[in-house]
């Protein structure tokens, strides 16, 4: 072991605990007199930062933080020395992409390969040349349009900081896979994709054999010794205004005026020209394990459609944590320690881009699991293959809004024939059901035929997308209208996949509190509107009423959140929750309320664990997921929100009635509720959570004793009158108390 290695580097990690902190790491770059570099930026309180910082400033900012009383930790990076890499005779093979980093001749051999190989769904060309001369090369991969009109495009780009290899790795990845793999090749007759695997060529060439945490371009900065340019501040779009350098030896030296890289330029040339059909962006950069979404150049900055955005973010995080376990978080892109404009996933937004995300990759911790900055090379299929699913959301995101259902056909092939039968999906909802051949499930029962009588619905159908997103084995044969506007479904099993996708759409349509909560929207079409937000872990529908009349003005209203069931032996909190829809939509003392403010309800947080309550186990408390590693089922669903996640009153014994789960939001039905509540943050003034027993209305914090937010008093308050007027109403008494003074710590 070498004991005599000078360090040129030490990342020191940091973790801002207050707004306060946040402040003390800006004031930073004014004792350094330059930006600190960042490898992981903190982009909120308690999200962690790792500085990189040089030999030199070393001993100041350890210093600096000390005298500011913020902790920290600090890790030695040894630099290695650049090496020849081998040369890849063949960087077409996947074991090539995925084992090692490529030179960049070998990536543009890789492309001119892949476009070789396929021919009728893969075009290279060059869009542009480095300072260096060195080709801007993008490949286009999808079939020619069958109807004469362009098709939507996905654009991916990666590498714009040349020190961030491993985002090279995945762009190649993701080519190699929608151009081999059987599974896109339906997506490709609709779909484009658009995908520049190495934005700054120059860079990583001097990174990969000079210097590996070159960061910029090599463009030739005038007067001045230092080359380069962060190209990433380098976007017309608020250029050069927060987040950026004038030193042209700074990291996020932004360049003499936008668009000044070719490198840049180019790309910006090539979207302009096809931004009509360009529906999403994503830019790869590494690392820390979070997904970006506009605005980023400057604090509290939100494009009108974020919503949009943050919802699709969840899906690609949920994704990427169900196929390998990583946890991506969803975070805005200027709301961090610092603003950063002129960035690429915020011009795309602003050129007209609906969908525009920063990807940052694995690891989320360098200090904690590398032992130097380079990712190894063993962790690039991990990388690689983890990340894949963000590009099936992203794919389901542009089918479902951009490409007309109409011109999609599937095909099924049944396991009991040769036939293949080609089918469009149906457009098909439902609020009330009736089931007219009763389903009988022993294996006797495959090839059989279910009829379902269905009453359509005037508005946007979810069971039509629950059907086909979330059970796509249910094929529905033949349909026939009858009086009374319903219809006929008749539903083919053909195998015992077939069954379970079967018993899942009774569990649809079979639930009581569901159909109260589906005939209330069709009763009040105008007041109330239902869909299903996601499916628990046995497949029932998380469902979600949202109560109010539209905003006359179109403006957004203010929403009170209430959700009920998340321990599922506390039965009394659904009627609760369903008694609460019943008044807002039936009792005229709130015909005022729901015009100034929209009610969301959702009456069973934890349906698999309710109904193993309700049939069971009287006591069952948890939700009914089952993880391989663990003995028992479920997780105490409320342990496993995102927030000081696994620190107190929780266990590690999967058996336990608090056990929170393997990581944060593993249950689908918590990182359902997290999605749509961060997705209408803005808006949700109020949150309830319904439990029982013990008469109390609780207030935060409850993850630590003697810990209260900022404005505690006003919650204090609020939770006062509310007690008052229970007492007023039937002499109960209620008890307001701090969750974390007065219970166990959450």
């Amino acid at each position: 072991m070498i004991t005599d290695v000078i360090y040129k580097y030490e990342i020191i990690k940091v973790r801002p605990d207050s707004e306060k902190d946040m402040d003390v790491l800006r004031k930073l770059d004014r004792i350094l007199d330059k930006p600190i570099d960042y490898l992981k930026e903190p982009h909120s309180i308690r999200d962690s930062g790792h500085m990189l910082v040089d030999s030199d400033n070393i001993p100041k900012v350890k210093e600096f933080l000390v005298d500011n009383g913020m902790n920290y930790t600090t890790k030695p990076v040894e630099i290695a020395p650049p090496r020849n890499r081998r040369y890849s005779y063949d960087p077409y093979r996947l074991t090539e992409i995925v084992s090692g980093y490529l030179s960049f001749n070998d990536q543009m051999r890789f492309l001119d390969r892949t476009a070789f190989n396929y021919p009728k769904i893969a075009k290279v060309r060059i869009v542009g040349y480095s300072s260096e001369n060195r080709p801007i090369k993008l490949i286009k991969i999808g079939y020619p349009s069958s109807t004469g009109r362009s098709k939507p495009i996905i654009w991916i780009d990666a590498g714009i900081h040349a020190r961030e290899w491993i985002s090279y790795s995945v762009a190649l990845y993701f080519i190699q896979q929608l151009t081999e793999n059987p599974k896109y090749n339906d997506t490709l007759k609709y779909v484009d994709f658009v995908i520049v695997p190495n934005v700054n060529p120059d860079g990583y060439e001097w990174s990969r054999t000079k210097e590996r945490l070159w960061r910029k371009t090599r463009s030739q900065n005038y007067n001045s010794k230092c080359k380069g340019v962060d190209a990433n501040r380098n976007y017309p779009w608020h250029f050069d205004e927060l987040g950026v350098s004038k030193d042209p030896c700074s990291e996020v030296y932004p360049g003499t005026y936008a668009r000044s890289e070719p490198e840049v330029s180019a790309l910006v040339n090539q979207i302009m020209s096809q931004r009509r059909d360009i529906k999403i962006y994503v830019a790869l950069h590494s690392y820390g394990q979070q997904i970006l979404y506009p605005w980023g150049h400057r604090k509290g900055a939100y494009p009108p459609d974020v919503a949009d955005l943050i919802s699709v973010a969840y899906k690609m995080s949920d994704a990427i944590r169900r196929q390998d376990g990583a946890y991506y978080r969803v975070v805005n892109g200027g709301d961090g320690l610092y603003p950063a404009s002129g960035a690429s996933d915020d011009w795309a937004k602003s050129a007209g881009v609906k969908y525009s995300f920063t990807i940052e990759l694995s690891p989320d911790n360098l200090i904690e699991d590398y032992e130097r900055f380079i990712l190894s090379e063993s962790q690039i299929n991990r990388v690689c293959t983890g990340v894949l699913p963000a590009l099936d959301v992203l794919i389901d995101t542009t089918k479902e809004n951009f490409v007309d259902p109409s011109e999609m056909t599937t095909t099924t092939t049944t396991t009991t024939t040769t036939t293949t039968t080609t089918y469009s999906p149906p457009v098909w909802t439902a609020e009330y059901y009736q089931r007219t051949t009763t389903p009988y499930y022993p294996k006797s029962s495959l090839s059989q035929y279910y009829n379902y009588k269905i009453i359509p619905s005037r508005r946007t159908g979810y069971y039509s997308r629950t059907t086909t997103q979330y059970y796509p084995r249910v094929y529905i044969t033949s349909r026939s209208r009858g009086p009374g506007r319903y219809e006929i479904i008749t539903v083919q099993t053909n195998s015992e996949k077939d069954m379970d996708s079967l018993r899942k759409l009774d569990l649809i349509l079979e639930d009581p509190q569901m159909r109260f909560v589906d005939e209330t929207a069709a009763k009040y079409p105008y007041l109330a509107r239902t869909r299903i937000i996601a499916t628990s872990s046995e497949g029932r529908p998380i469902k979600l009423i949202q109560i109010g009349y539209p905003s006359p003005n179109r403006q957004v209203k203010p929403i009170i959140w209430i959700e009920a069931g998340i321990h599922a032996r506390e039965w009394i909190s659904h009627p609760v929750a369903l008694f609460l829809i019943q008044q807002l939509t039936q009792n005229p003392r709130y015909a005022e309320a729901v015009k100034a403010i929209d009610f969301n309800i959702v009456p069973n947080v934890n349906p698999d664990g309710y109904e193993f309550s309700r049939l069971r186990h009287r006591f069952w408390r948890k939700t009914r997921s089952k993880y391989a590693n663990n003995k028992c089922y479920g997780t105490d669903g409320n342990r496993n929100y995102p927030f000081h996640w696994n620190e107190a009153d929780v266990s590690g014994y999967s058996c336990s009635e608090i056990y929170p789960g393997p990581f944060v939001a593993s249950e689908p039905e918590v990182s359902a509720l997290v999605r749509e509540i961060t997705a209408q943050r803005w808006n949700i003034k109020a949150y309830i959570s319904l439990h029982s027993y013990g008469q109390r209305i609780l207030y935060p914090w409850g993850h630590q004793t003697h810990t209260y937010p900022v404005d505690v008093e006003d919650l204090k308050s609020l939770a006062n009158r509310m007690v008052e007027a229970i007492r007023n109403y039937d002499d109960t008494v209620y008890e307001v108390m701090n969750a974390g003074d007065g219970l166990c710590k959450l």
